[in-house]
């Protein structure tokens, strides 16, 4: 619109194209997906191209991006369809910031999402939700994804708190699968952190919370605070968080923690590659959560995270 535009949203208020190569698991067992490794997770239909972003495909009603812009060149916004029978639907909202108020309203330079609430929810590209036990995974996160998340640090506010949620008795628990960690073993998944992201038997997949500290219990402001303190002011924590729960437990859990930190700006970076761990399906079921990120190794049901869900985090801003 002018040379003083820095920032350009786009709010998905409809958005579904056909989305990626989503695993073939059975049951743990994780039949084939050995052989799907490089191709979980991308898109290979359609894909949609904004300048500065990176692409994107699948159901994203809801969802939005903010790029950066020089207020000279042009961004640009790219479908490509190869799919001769996928349904597509879209509309898109384009909202233009100027320098005066982009930082308030937008967020800082490189955030790919910004949100402004005390409270909300962060959720990867095509997430649908995490299935059931009956039927398997839904979501499958997509690959090849690098970019920040920014949350506007509010007044009165000093601490950031992350947690996953549970999908009930029919659904698989945990909203947190971003691959395996090194510590995953045995028929259940498990948490990673630090230098276990990634593991030997893992992709390089995760996200960053910079000086992530685990808060026990119900968290307020002076069970957080008082915990950070604790970590040496939040110098110390945890910087990467991986595996099928979101724990900065070194030993690998398979409880999610709620992760709370003090450094601002208030960002979670995601880390996507394009590639995910797969072993071969004569693997042992009971060690498939360690070696395939499309298996969660209990056998008989989905009963955890795949690798490959990606994530559903709500966040929360707590008082100094």
């Amino acid at each position: 619109m002018s040379s003083d535009i820095n920032r350009i949203r786009l709010d998905l208020t409809t958005f579904s194209i056909a989305g990626p190569i989503v695993p073939a698991n059975v049951l743990g067992v994780a039949t084939g997906t050995n052989t799907q490794n490089t191709a979980i997770g991308h898109c290979m239909t359609d894909t949609f191209d904004v300048s500065g972003a990176p692409t994107i495909c699948g159901l994203n009603t809801g969802k939005h991006m903010i790029v950066d812009s020089d207020g000279t060149e042009c961004i640009t916004a790219t479908f490509t369809y190869t799919g001769a029978t996928d349904s597509r639907s879209y509309v898109i909202k384009v909202t233009q910031y100027d320098k005066s108020n982009s930082l308030e309203l937008a967020g800082q330079a490189g955030c790919l999402q910004f949100y402004t609430g005390d409270t909300g929810t962060l959720e990867t590209f095509n997430w649908q939700g995490v299935g059931t036990t009956a039927r398997g995974a839904t979501s499958t996160h997509l690959a090849n994804q690098k970019y920040n998340i920014c949350i506007r640090q509010n007044v009165g506010m000093c601490t950031i708190c992350y947690a996953g949620g549970t999908g009930g008795a029919a659904n698989i628990v945990g909203t947190f699968g971003v691959s395996n960690g090194a510590e995953s073993e045995g028929a259940t998944g498990k948490s990673g952190v630090d230098a276990d992201c990634p593991g030997a038997a893992d992709s390089n997949d995760w996200v960053v919370i910079e000086g992530g500290t685990a808060i026990a219990g119900v968290v307020t402001s002076a069970t957080a605070n008082a915990a950070l303190v604790t970590a040496a002011g939040n110098i110390l924590g945890n910087n990467r968080f991986c595996g099928r729960h979101l724990s900065n437990d070194a030993d690998g859990v398979q409880i999610d923690a709620t992760i709370c930190t003090r450094r601002t700006p208030f960002q979670l970076g995601v880390h996507f590659d394009g590639f995910e761990a797969g072993a071969a399906a004569a693997t042992a079921a009971a060690d498939m959560a360690n070696t395939n990120e499309a298996a969660d190794g209990a056998g008989a049901d989905y009963n955890t995270p795949l690798g490959t869900i990606g994530f559903q985090l709500g966040f929360f801003q707590i008082g100094c």
